[in-house]
């Protein structure tokens, strides 16, 4: 059975308790759950919609190395791959690639024929991803910044958009996805896998990941020990 059917079950036992001021407490944080848990139609926008309203942050700023070893990096429960990396591998000190701020970044280093995947270490969905872009090759400032958003490996938002202004900003709201992939080609109407070359640099990742499950369990926990005390109080009146 689903979270959302416990979270229903319980409401619907609450009603028939005797306590009225319980039963309305108890729908309206159902109700609320039920809101928060729903997936929504997910979205592409081109500035920060985040700003300073995030829970996790991938700046890079931990991996210490301008050449770090393999294609994976997770930092504050944010993992970044590099999908079909180049034979030159990352290189994070590159501060020509429009993106770059602190002390690293990430670029495929020369360009490649891949791709960035980035997801949740947890596994669990987004709610909403930010991030700065910028083209690190090419010998021009001007690319295509192709995405894919998938749920469970399926594609459930998709396109691109020429930007020639670095950094360039982008956001995914509305959740319903656990994958944000990513690329930056110098042509039109490439796909994110399309094995196009492309040099795609990335940093300053924020996000806002959906609730575990065990978030709703401590709600209905919640909900039971408001049952108790107010069958407490009901017998001390009696």
């Amino acid at each position: 059975m689903a979270i959302e059917q416990y979270i229903a079950l319980y409401t619907f036992q609450s009603v028939t308790t005797r306590d009225k001021t319980m039963n309305k407490y108890a729908i309206t944080l159902a109700t609320l759950a039920l809101a928060a848990g729903s997936a929504q139609a997910a979205s592409v926008s081109f500035t920060d919609t985040l700003g300073a309203s995030y829970s996790q942050f991938n700046g890079f700023e931990s991996i210490g190395t301008a050449f770090p070893v393999g294609s994976t990096y997770t930092e504050d429960g944010i993992s970044v791959n590099q999908v079909h990396m180049g034979q030159y591998g990352i290189f994070t000190r590159y501060t020509g690639n429009g993106a770059h701020t602190g002390r690293y970044s990430w670029y495929p280093n020369g360009g490649d024929n891949g791709y960035t995947r980035i997801t949740e270490q947890s596994g669990v969905d987004f709610s909403a991803v930010s991030l700065k872009t910028g083209n690190g090759g090419g010998g021009t400032s001007t690319f295509s910044l192709n995405y894919e958003l998938r749920n469970n490996g399926l594609t459930v938002l998709s396109g691109s958009a020429q930007q020639s202004v670095m950094p360039f900003v982008v956001s995914f709201t509305g959740g319903g996805f656990d994958e944000v992939l990513l690329s930056a080609t110098y042509g039109s109407g490439n796909g994110v896998t399309s094995g196009a070359f492309q040099g795609l640099a990335i940093d300053d990742i924020k996000v806002n990941p959906v609730p575990e499950p065990e978030t709703y369990a401590m709600l209905l926990a919640g909900l039971g020990v408001m049952g108790a005390m107010a069958r407490r109080r009901k017998a001390k009146q009696a």
